[in-house]
């Protein structure tokens, strides 16, 4: 056993280092590509706050670039993670928050809210949480047999209530101004541009605490690929894990 945790140890490090050096290297990218191209060394001097770096360059690199390249790193995690956790929930390789509506309920919920008025506590974040969540539980719904969750089932009920969204967030959009139409388009394509260091800590903190959560419970969801009752009957309480981590995931994909 000793031997097999070292084997695995191993393999994780060969596999995360060079993910890390790649994530860094897309993170410098972010830093030294756009509008304006800027000098390597001039970002790196930026970043350990030279007094030699220019003050438009230092602008430029921490309130600009740095926040929105964290901002997407860590909607990628979140998203991908995500995805992790919806494979292994529906023991299908083809699952993921877009798949499964969990997505298109989060952007439905903030576009809906937005356009009708409603209030944002905290943010657009708590109607994204609850549009993924009533999305994911639509699917589950549609999907039951005989009080059982059918997987092939999610999987096409998610992809039918993803459309549903879509159809949705459209038809809100056609009903909008101008500017409110192109500034929501834009924000559904993945804007960064609100970005600032000090929104961050809220989105990191949801990020790498649910990757902490789901790490705890890898050797749980190990055994949830087994089918949930080989998992009930390992111990493993199905019903609380499953919505623990449904939970989690809706809630970084909100985020």
């Amino acid at each position: 056993m000793k031997y097999a945790d070292a084997g695995l140890s191993v393999r994780l490090t060969l596999v995360c280092l060079p993910l890390a050096g790649l994530l860094a290297a897309a993170l410098i990218t972010g830093l030294v590509v756009g509008s304006s191209s800027l000098p390597l060394h001039d970002v790196l001097r930026a970043l350990a706050q030279s007094d030699a770096c220019d003050p438009t360059v230092l602008a430029i690199v921490w309130k600009l670039r740095l926040p929105r390249s964290l901002l997407a790193a860590l909607a990628g995690g979140a998203l991908s993670l995500s995805g992790l956790v919806f494979q292994t929930l529906v023991r299908n390789p083809l699952a993921d928050p877009y798949i499964l509506g969990v997505s298109g309920g989060a952007a439905l919920g903030v576009v809906g809210g937005m356009l009708l008025g409603l209030p944002t506590f905290l943010g657009a974040g708590p109607l994204a949480f609850f549009g993924a969540m009533a999305a994911f539980g639509v699917a589950v719904t549609l999907s039951l047999r005989d009080g059982h969750v059918a997987t092939p089932s999610l999987v096409l009920s998610g992809v039918m209530v993803n459309a549903f969204c879509s159809a949705a967030i459209m038809f809100f959009l056609s009903m909008t101004r101008d500017h409110t139409l192109h500034a929501t388009l834009v924000w559904l394509m993945g804007d960064t541009s609100s970005a600032t260091l000090g929104s961050l800590p809220i989105p990191a903190l949801c990020v790498v605490a649910g990757a902490m959560l789901v790490f705890a419970l890898s050797q749980t969801m190990n055994l949830l690929l087994l089918g949930d009752e080989a998992a009930a009957n390992l111990g493993v309480r199905v019903r609380l894990v499953q919505g623990v981590l449904v939970t989690t995931t809706a809630t970084m994909t909100g985020i």
